[in-house]
């Protein structure tokens, strides 16, 4: 079967349905937002009218906000997982880790680029990307692809 590779993500322009809002839920807001602040978001706290207190953070030209589990909600992940790239990925999965953050599988590589699975303070699934520059994929003339998680 022929499956065609799917086009580099970073000169994709199609913004038909941009993202605009992202909104996660935590039991305790305070650590979510340390271990996301440990990739250089910035949260400013917020609260629209009597609705709760919850933190956000401009990515671009979207938002991430972090809100509090309503009461007896289960702490929701649905299989989601958020991918972040990254300078550097060997400083980011120290950072995370250090804000109680979990490694859940060893950095790998596919096609140029160098990947890391997390889990956040709450269960939340980050994955972190280092992309290759263009010159250092010029210069391998090829691309290696180990362990990539289902």
């Amino acid at each position: 079967m022929n499956v065609p590779t799917r086009p580099d993500r970073a000169a994709r322009t199609d913004t038909t349905a941009p993202l605009g809002l992202l909104v996660l839920r935590a039991q305790e807001l305070r650590p979510v937002c340390e271990f996301y602040s440990a990739l250089g978001l910035h949260f400013v706290r917020e609260q629209h009218g009597n609705g709760p207190v919850h933190y956000a953070a401009t990515l671009g030209t979207s938002v991430l906000e972090i809100y509090p589990l309503r009461l007896g909600e289960p702490i929701p992940d649905g299989g989601m997982r958020l991918g972040f790239s990254v300078p550097s990925l060997e400083a980011a999965v120290i950072a995370l880790c250090a804000a109680r953050g979990s490694l859940q599988q060893a950095p790998w590589t596919t096609n140029g680029e160098r990947h890391a699975l997390l889990e956040g303070p709450e269960g939340h699934s980050v994955e972190i990307i280092e992309r290759a520059h263009p010159q250092a994929l010029s210069a391998a003339g090829t691309r290696a692809t180990m362990g990539r998680p289902g």
